[in-house]
Parts: C-alpha cells; structure tokens; sequence
C-alpha cells in the first residue's frame, strides 16, 4: 500500500518558489507524513508500524508500506470492506482459528475486521501542518531571517 504525493496538488504554495524551499519541504513532509500514519498505525507486534518508508523524488512524496496484510488493516475486510462486503469462509478447511486471551478459538465464518484507516487519518493530520511545514521551509531557504 503506498500514498503518493504530487507537487502539482501543492502548485499554490510553490508558485516561484525556489527549489531548495520545494526540496526543504519534501524533506518535513515526509517526516510528518510518516510519523503521523505511523501513529495511527496499531500495533499487534509493531512489525506493520515499522514497516513505513517514505521515499522522494524531485516533485513528489511516497510513503508505503511493505506488509502485504496493510491494505486490509487500513480497508477493513469480509463485511467491513469498502468491496464484497460479504462474511469471510475458510477456503481449504472446515474451519478458521484464532488465538484469542492465550485461548483457540474455532469458527466457520467471520464478519471480517473494520478499517484503522491508518493512512487515510494520518494524512489528514499531516494536511492540517503543510501551512507550518511551508513556512519552515521558507524561513530555513532564507537563513532563519523571518520576514
């Protein structure tokens, strides 16, 4: 699962700007954005939490996460998910298990789990700081000198 910015959604804030102030704010949103999905991420083993990586490139941001369990973690699944919305069967046994308060548990069907919505709320967190993070930028481009 990955989350991709783009420049060109941000064109307001960095109408001739230069680029060492465009670059400069790449590099705090990609902290931002991280550390805040990280935050909503839960953690079971804490293996899904670490394993967000942001990347950059001259004019966008990317941060994913390499798990192959975090799309469902973030979508939800059976009845929860955003598609099928259908009750979860086992496909090759008579039954599920689960080990739930060091007790198994079997089961021959399941709603599914809710989404986290990890990604989605962390963005939407990070979004609320861009004014600060471009004003950083701004005042590191110029030296710590405030206009």
């Amino acid at each position: 699962m990955k989350i991709e910015i783009r420049l060109a959604e941000q064109s307001k804030l960095f109408k001739n700007q230069p680029e060492k102030v465009v670059s400069t704010f790449l590099s705090l949103s990609s902290e931002e954005l991280t550390t805040q999905i990280k935050k909503k991420t839960p953690v079971d083993t804490g293996k899904l939490r670490g394993s967000w990586t942001p990347k950059l490139s001259k004019d966008k941001l990317v941060v994913q996460n390499t798990r192959n369990y975090a799309l469902f973690v973030e979508k939800g699944t059976g009845i929860f998910a955003t598609e099928g919305r259908h009750r979860i069967f086992p496909k090759t046994a008579q039954a599920m298990h689960a080990k739930i308060d060091g007790e198994d548990i079997f089961f021959t069907n399941s709603r599914g789990q809710p989404g986290r919505h990890m990604a989605e709320d962390g963005f939407m967190e990070y979004r609320k700081k861009i004014p600060n993070l471009f004003r950083t930028s701004l005042i590191r481009q110029s030296g710590g000198k405030q206009a």
